[in-house]
């Protein structure tokens, strides 16, 4: 493959949906947006031959998936300057809430499998 140079997607943004509890059971669905790195297969194909217990946690990979998030205003109330908030602080306190904690997850996992592009297939 002489000549020939590969240079695929970086990152993908990614709207999720948040149940969010609106009392009595009920919930509202309310949209984020978030912004995942790809991981590459070479670095997964790593993961996988590394060591099961050297291996880095679901979480701390996800956590340094995470590019960004916007829209957070949507799905919980926020007191301070969410500006002044970097990324990882600003997951770490997403994933301690149990409502969101479930969607970034399943945001995460399907970008890294690309469920959306298998679902258009199907």
């Amino acid at each position: 493959m002489s000549g020939i140079q590969l240079k695929p997607v970086a990152q993908v943004e990614q709207e999720i949906t948040v149940p969010v509890p609106r009392g009595k059971g009920k919930f509202a669905d309310k949209k984020m947006l978030v912004t995942y790195r790809l991981r590459p297969a070479a670095e997964m194909r790593e993961f996988w031959e590394t060591a099961a217990d050297e291996r880095p946690t679901d979480d701390q990979l996800m956590r340094a998936d995470i590019l960004g998030v916007t829209r957070v205003t949507d799905v919980i109330e926020v007191e301070g300057d969410l500006e002044a908030v970097e990324t990882p602080d600003l997951v770490d306190a997403l994933m301690d809430v149990p409502y969101i904690r479930g969607p970034l997850i399943q945001g995460w996992g399907d970008t890294q499998n690309n469920r959306k592009v298998h679902a258009e297939k199907n």
